[in-house]
């Protein structure tokens, strides 16, 4: 019996450090209001103080990995999460310094099965009645290139970009 429990090599799909966009709403919600955004105890979120910060681990960083169990839509189906470890996350991709999957295909990659690492930032809300907010540093996604996965994925991202409404004859 194989009890090798080696994770496949990990391709990134998300990075906090390309999210520009996300970095600049938590900032602009720290620096605009008393109830949003986060503490800035160690630097304003995704500033270099705050990574440095992150880096040298004054501010708590925890790691959960395993098979992916479930992906699915929450809210009014709008809201795209998956569950790893008993709990749910945001599915999110953005651009990462690893360029061999286009975005849609690091969308369609999360898929049940799939072997996921999330790393999260422990920081506190502005309101202490929120507690503490999960902030999502990377997504790390098992699929290795030219894997029945990865073509999969490709696949799927190809056919939802590009896929038509069928005609009725």
């Amino acid at each position: 019996m194989d009890t090798d429990t080696t994770p496949p090599k990990l391709i990134r799909v998300y990075d906090l450090h390309h999210d520009r966009a996300y970095v600049e709403s938590v900032q602009t919600a720290t620096l605009t209001s008393k109830d949003f955004g986060l503490v800035p105890e160690h630097g304003l979120f995704g500033s270099d103080e705050w990574w440095l910060a992150v880096d040298s681990g004054d501010i708590a960083v925890r790691v959960t990995e395993g098979e992916i169990t479930d992906v699915f839509d929450t809210g009014h189906r709008d809201y795209p999460v998956f569950a790893l470890s008993g709990r749910t996350w945001t599915r999110q991709t953005s651009e990462t310094d690893d360029r061999t999957l286009t975005r849609p295909e690091k969308w369609a990659a999360f898929r049940k099965g799939v072997y996921a690492r999330v790393r999260f930032a422990i920081q506190r809300h502005r309101r202490s009645d929120w507690g503490l907010s999960e902030c999502v540093l990377s997504i790390d996604l098992g699929m290795e290139i030219g894997t029945r996965a990865t073509e999969m994925a490709r696949r799927s991202s190809l056919l939802d970009v590009f896929r038509k409404p069928r005609r009725e004859n």
